[in-house]
């Protein structure tokens, strides 16, 4: 936590929760196949929710997604999310990549918990 200087209240980082799964990868609404997923998500007060986490895909499904824009999960219970690798490149049979999550996710922690698959 850190101090708030003008106020002099704790301004403190809530834990929401994992939300972890399976969908289907997109790049620019064109299928790229399937993934399974496990989030942490984290609300912020002044900067709202930070999402991030692991997806397990095909190596070249996700060589493919590597410095694209307009990357999205949907998942099998129909939640869109907006995807960012974290990494500049992957290895040869790298199944596994960072991402950072935005999108229509839930700012509480039960309706955090009712957004996955598992």
């Amino acid at each position: 936590m850190h101090q708030n200087v003008r106020s002099g209240r704790r301004k403190a980082m809530q834990y929401l929760g994992r939300i972890a799964g399976t969908g289907q990868l997109q790049l620019d609404a064109t299928p790229m196949g399937p993934a399974s997923y496990d989030f942490e998500g984290f609300f912020k007060p002044a900067g709202g929710v930070a999402c991030a986490g692991e997806i397990e895909a095909p190596t070249a499904v996700l060589q493919g997604l590597l410095g694209q824009r307009n990357v999205r999960l949907v998942t099998k219970s129909d939640l869109t999310l907006e995807l960012r690798l974290s990494a500049k490149k992957l290895g040869p049979t790298a199944r596994v990549a960072h991402v950072d999550v935005s999108g229509d996710l839930p700012t509480d922690a039960a309706a955090w918990r009712s957004v996955g698959d598992e």
